[in-house]
């Protein structure tokens, strides 16, 4: 039994690692909050006598989604009401079907980030194991929720928050998976983030999947810049313009790619933007920022679609659609 824990109840803990600055500024007896900021990796967990258990999932196959929240999902990043957007987020998670996997980007909680943690998990119906983990740069935490199964485990943390390159954090967890053939592997679970506005910072971030891909990981998130297959660019377009060329290098895609990744949404045919919706003004281009990769061999999507953040009133949701696949692993 792990430290911290009862045979009813586990509570979350602590990480006892601390980001380098703050070690300083503790070494120079200055009070934590003198330093940059810095939270714990914060959880939600069950107790492992009594894990979430979905024996009815088919073996083999797991459904996985994420979504760039955009300020969280708030009114105001940070603020303690207005969750109307991130609540409706979840709901049309949930209606895509029921989840083994979601990614969640920005999420800008601030001081309530533990308790929406813990909300969102239970939303989702997917209260056993969540994880948050801090981004130093905006406040731009990373999560994951993670359904355990007779065939889906966690095993353990393996998260890198304040480290270069990343620009905001690279949130991982290891699992074991049996698969649709009754082989056992170990799949890395990686929540990704890439760096807005800086080119040269997502190609040292895609330079890791490099030393990722050392074993088998389904990686997912927000890739801030276009993937290799879009569609053809819409008319009007000032591609000269800063923030639009900044986004067209395709690098970071062409070296995941290289490393041995394959990007689901691309296998399964759908190339729809995520982002860029509104192109009007001829200052955003529609592209593929949010994607679903995996170097497992043997994939199937058997369902891919991107969830729309629009709202009938002509609102969103968020800046960026989701993206969700199930997906059958037979090797």
């Amino acid at each position: 039994m792990l430290a911290g824990m009862t045979r009813e109840r586990a509570f979350p803990v602590r990480s006892r690692v601390r980001h380098p600055r703050e070690r300083t500024a503790r070494a120079r007896s200055l009070p934590w909050w003198a330093g940059p900021r810095h939270k714990p990796v914060q959880r939600v967990q069950r107790s492992r006598r009594s894990p979430e258990v979905n024996s009815a999932k088919p073996n083999g196959t797991l459904r996985v989604t994420t979504w760039n929240l955009q300020n969280g999902g708030l009114d105001r990043p940070m603020d303690i009401g207005g969750d109307s957007r991130l609540n409706g987020i979840i709901d049309r998670i949930s209606a895509a079907g029921p989840q083994d996997v979601v990614f969640l980007q920005e999420c800008r909680w601030g001081a309530l980030s533990s308790r929406r943690l813990y909300e969102t998990a239970a939303k989702l119906g997917m209260p056993g194991w969540g994880y948050l983990v801090p981004a130093p740069r905006f406040g731009c935490d990373l999560a994951v929720f993670v359904r355990q199964s007779d065939s889906f485990h966690v095993v353990q943390e393996r998260h890198e928050s304040g480290l270069t390159p990343w620009y905001h954090a690279l949130l991982r967890v290891e699992t074991t998976f049996r698969s649709a053939t009754g082989q056992t592997h170990r799949i890395d679970l990686c929540g990704l983030h890439f760096a807005p506005s800086a080119p040269r910072i997502r190609g040292d971030e895609a330079e890791q999947f490099n030393l990722l891909g050392k074993v088998e990981v389904i990686a997912a998130g927000d890739f801030n810049a276009r993937a290799i297959a879009e569609l053809p660019f819409p008319g009007g377009l000032n591609l000269a313009l800063p923030k639009i060329a900044r986004k067209l290098d395709t690098t970071p895609a062409e070296t995941i790619k290289t490393a041995g990744f394959a990007d689901v949404g691309e296998l399964a045919g759908d190339l729809t933007p995520t982002v860029g919706h509104d192109f009007s003004n001829g200052r955003a281009v529609p592209h593929r920022a949010d994607r679903i990769y995996t170097n497992s061999k043997g994939v199937d999507v058997l369902d891919y679609s991107v969830l729309s953040g629009a709202l009938d009133n002509g609102g969103r949701l968020s800046d960026h659609d989701g993206v969700t696949a199930h997906i059958r692993i037979s090797g």
